[in-house]
């Protein structure tokens, strides 16, 4: 099998698909009130297309595939396109991120068609904070689709909770109870700079703060699970004595990983990124439209050739912004 390294290393194993940037809510750090700048329908790609470019990358030696958005779900029948990615030689996983409002009536499909892991967004359980935050009052859907999601044997299922200050301060202990009485883990993810949120660091909750946080309140039950399930792992993952589950953090800005960055980015327009801060993308639809798998293959071989050192640490240095918004590409 083949192998995509870059010039420092790293080997990418990982591929994360938005479907859409399309979604039902309106978070302020992923798809703000207004009217943003959408991808005409025509110019997204087919779940024939995505398993085209997928087929292509799993023969150069990814293994892992996310899918992302926007709401994924929000892609009519997309367990037709978890098939066909389940379908595909080489191909270890297949996971999904979802704010969850419309899973519990997909979910059995999902899981049918090959989905064995999915990561829903909750990053408060105050229904009043909730619809402040994401303009829905839509709560108690989420809550009970990821209940249903829990209660099935064979599906990994986490939560991600968006770290921001004077919000998630008084979420954690909440978040972390709610993650262990369902036996599961919740990652908190530090506030990443997008145009969506007008950027500044003082906006983000650390890792280290959230950890001062939850040792005041579990004190000397709180220790850390060795996460080696791959190099790559993005997250530091810790558990409470004598509980299932746990909770973790993504500290992209206070400890980026890119060193250890094992991923690639497909938009839904075809657009492949090879780090979510990257300001070259490369244009895979064309090639796509026109049958020409060597050239599909010679971008993506191009994509690892050309990503830099790293986004996040190549941002704590200089005053760099992504000019998107976190939904069009799916974080």
């Amino acid at each position: 099998m083949s192998e995509l390294i870059d010039t420092f290393g790293r080997k990418h194993k990982t591929l994360r698909i938005s479907v859409t940037d399309r979604c039902q809510l309106r978070c302020s750090y992923c798809m703000p009130l207004g009217n943003p700048n959408l991808f005409a329908k025509e110019n997204i790609l087919s779940f024939e297309e995505i398993a085209m470019v997928v087929q292509i990358a799993a023969e150069l030696g990814i293994q892992r595939i996310r899918i992302t958005g926007g709401e994924p779900l929000l892609r009519h029948e997309l367990h037709k396109l978890i098939s066909l990615i389940n379908k595909i030689k080489g191909i270890e996983s297949i996971a999904m991120t979802t704010n969850a409002l419309l899973l519990r009536d997909k979910l059995d499909s999902l899981i049918e068609s090959g989905l064995n892991k999915i990561s829903i967004s909750l990053d408060t359980l105050d229904p009043i904070k909730f619809a402040n935050l994401s303009k829905s009052d839509s709560l108690t859907d989420v809550i009970d689709s990821i209940d249903y999601a829990v209660s099935k044997p064979n599906l990994k299922v986490s939560l991600n909770s968006i770290a921001m200050r004077n919000l998630t301060e008084q979420e954690i202990i909440p978040l972390i109870e709610f993650a262990l009485s369902r036996k599961i883990f919740v990652r908190f993810i530090e506030l990443m700079p997008f145009e969506s949120i007008n950027w500044n660091s003082s906006k983000s909750l650390t890792a280290g703060e959230i950890l001062k946080i939850v040792e005041e309140h579990f004190g000397a039950k709180v220790f850390e699970e060795i996460n080696k399930e791959r190099f790559a792992a993005s997250a530091r993952l810790f558990k409470i004595q004598d509980g299932e589950g746990g909770f973790g953090f993504i500290a992209s800005l206070s400890n980026p990983f890119c060193m250890s960055c094992d991923r690639l980015r497909l938009r839904a327009d075809g657009t492949l990124f090879n780090c979510l801060f990257s300001r070259i993308g490369f244009e895979l639809r064309p090639a796509v439209r026109n049958n020409n798998e060597e050239e599909i293959r010679k971008l993506i071989q191009k994509a690892v050739a050309m990503k830099e050192k790293g986004g996040m640490e190549e941002f704590a240095c200089s005053p760099f912004s992504p000019s998107r918004i976190m939904s069009s590409i799916g974080g």
